[in-house]
């Protein structure tokens, strides 16, 4: 059912007196895909669905509040638009007939998955899920609102590259997690930059959990797999997943921090593999950092490092660089002591320093592991006591950690191009700057407005590039305190975007395309002759035209097929036959 409220369905702010918002000014609540819910529906008596903010073969995701404990959060739909139909203005879903048996296990698979999940909140670096419910006919799952931007859109807007020591000071918590994770037997298989986030308090999380058919190339539902970041198992199902597979996916995160570019596909790399070693690319990086992550990119899963654990230590355990390493010309050193004369003793004290060396390295190892252990033995304790209450979650409110700041560049402005600084105005508060045109990566990461809390909404702009700040709430020159909450309207790109040219390009390669151009589609296939198969065939859009984004306009593209083979049966002459000519009254010629 629908239910009337005073809040905007952009960003779930108060409206104004006008009935529109200061920050999304005034929200169509009627346009929207009729596939999916309508903005101001109520779900389980308590939960406020707002406009939808991304969707994929297995579910759609919209904005929300949690009426009950006025709080802003986010709802996933379990929503496999090839297995089922939902009509406008009608909340519940209708199966199609002959999916109904896939429809469900992948409803338990769904069910299932989240509910570890929200059983699991002392987990830190994961998004927190705060309940999971059945209704109209398939299941949703309640999300704690987190704000931030993609450590992809983080990695743009802050030089490309990131720093060794940077990643030792972020990266660890993530590792760990995806490392317990494994524990409960739970894969993500979809770890990207694009599904870490950077949150206000420069802390990493991870996003973006799916059913494995969605990260799967091979299954019935529309599959949603990361070009650069997903190994060959993940386009094929005669591939077995494992913790390998997320060894793949954050190697290569690593591996694009690191060198600032984007690793070849696993199709790509199968094909001819061009894969650079990072500190070929990087000489900054270490030679034990660059080749463990090239062994955690390895094609062959048996060739992989195969668990998170075997990772982070040898990652982690890199011996000290080499005067190679750093390009400097080595000095002569003395490699034995000083002996007196005619002493004839052979010297073993580098033998014995290797061994004590090898000794203490395996006390390291065994140290490591043990600490690991011991947190997935106490998570298994948490997980049971939780199982005895009711698999009632227990998430704390207010927690928060601290994590040092790896990078925090200046603000530029856009308009003059000059560097904006916080001006104090006194012992207690602090003088507001401009933010318009900043790019909000920048300014909510920067360590120099630690002192404000950054709530951004998204909106279309073709005054403003994709990620930078359209507008403020608080004036600036405004006096502010620490802690003082700031919304900021930060800009989505152009409402609509010209169809990029698809000629020679895969299918799987093109669609990736436009999904980071944020345009709707679905394939269909098309039998023809005239492109090589598994290659786009047409588009229903012409190419340069543009797609209205902002109204999620789709498109149609047509993957080819090899037409069926057709056996044609040979033209045979009739049989000439001594008829006489039909009288036609004519004379005959001479």
């Amino acid at each position: 059912m629908k239910k009337e409220t005073n809040l905007c369905m952009g960003c779930m702010g108060e409206l104004d007196e006008n009935g529109s918002c200061p920050v999304c000014g005034r929200f169509d609540t009627e346009s929207y895909i009729a596939s999916y819910l309508a903005p101001k529906t109520f779900l389980a008596q308590r939960y406020l669905v707002g406009k939808l903010i991304d969707y994929c073969g297995e579910s759609a995701l919209y904005i929300g509040m949690d009426t009950r404990e006025n709080r802003k959060v986010t709802i996933r739909e379990y929503m496999p638009d090839t297995l089922c139909i939902r009509e406008r203005d009608d909340e519940s879903v209708t199966v199609k007939p002959d999916k109904l048996p896939l429809y469900k296990t992948y409803l338990a698979e769904f069910i299932e998955l989240h509910t570890t999940l929200m059983n699991s909140s002392n987990i830190r670096c994961i998004q927190p899920v705060l309940d999971v419910f059945s209704e109209n006919g398939t299941a949703y799952v309640v999300m704690d609102y987190i704000t931030g931007i993609s450590l992809k859109s983080y990695l743009v807007n802050c030089g490309e590259i990131m720093t060794w020591e940077q990643i030792k000071e972020l990266f660890p918590p993530v590792l760990t997690a995806l490392s317990l994770l494994h524990g409960m037997g739970i894969i993500h298989r979809g770890i990207s930059t694009s599904t870490i986030f950077v949150s206000e308090k420069n802390e990493l999380r991870i996003i973006g959990f799916s059913i494995s058919a969605a990260r799967t190339a091979d299954s019935e539902i529309g599959y949603e797999v990361f070009g650069g970041y997903a190994p060959p198992e993940q386009y094929s199902n005669a591939r077995r997943n494992g913790s390998w597979t997320d060894v793949y996916g954050i190697s290569a995160v690593l591996y694009r921090c690191l060198t600032g570019i984007t690793p070849p596909t696993a199709s790509e790399r199968l094909a001819e593999d061009t894969l650079i070693e990072p500190m070929l690319i990087n000489r900054s990086v270490p030679r034990n950092v660059s080749q463990v992550i090239m062994k955690g990119m390895s094609l062959e899963a048996e060739d992989r490092i195969a668990t998170v654990t075997e990772f982070v230590d040898r990652l982690f355990e890199q011996p000290m660089p080499s005067k190679e390493d750093s390009g400097e010309i080595p000095v002569p050193q003395k490699t034995a002591p000083v002996r007196k004369s005619g002493d004839t003793a052979p010297v073993r004290k580098k033998k014995n320093s290797k061994k004590n060396q090898a000794h203490k390295d395996k006390i390291k190892f065994i140290v490591i592991t043990s600490i690991l252990g011991a947190i997935i033995v106490a998570f298994l304790i948490v997980m049971l006591a939780n199982a005895s209450n009711g698999g009632q979650s227990n998430v704390p409110e207010g927690t928060t950690t601290t994590t040092t700041t790896a990078y925090s560049p200046p603000i530029t402005s856009s308009t003059d191009g000059t560097t904006s600084q916080p001006t104090p105005s006194g012992s207690e508060g602090y003088q507001l700057p401009n933010f318009q045109g900043a790019f909000y990566s920048t300014v909510s990461t920067s360590a120099q407005y630690n002192y404000l809390i950054f709530n951004p909404t998204y909106d279309f702009s073709s005054e403003y590039g994709a990620g930078q700040i359209i507008r403020q709430n608080i004036q600036p020159g405004t006096t502010v305190t620490a802690g003082t909450e700031i919304e900021v309207v930060v800009s989505k790109g152009p409402e609509s975007v010209p169809l990029p040219d698809y000629t020679g390009k895969k299918g799987d390669a093109y669609i990736k395309e436009l999904a980071e151009l944020g345009i709707k589609y679905r394939t269909e296939t098309e039998e023809t002759d005239e492109v090589a198969e598994g290659r786009v065939a047409r588009c229903s859009v012409e190419i340069g035209d543009l797609v209205n984004v902002a109204e999620s306009e789709e498109v149609v593209v047509y993957i080819a097929v090899k037409p069926p083979e057709t056996t044609t049966e040979p033209v045979t002459e009739p049989e000439e036959t001594d008829v006489p000519p039909e009288e036609t009254g004519d004379e005959p010629e001479e």
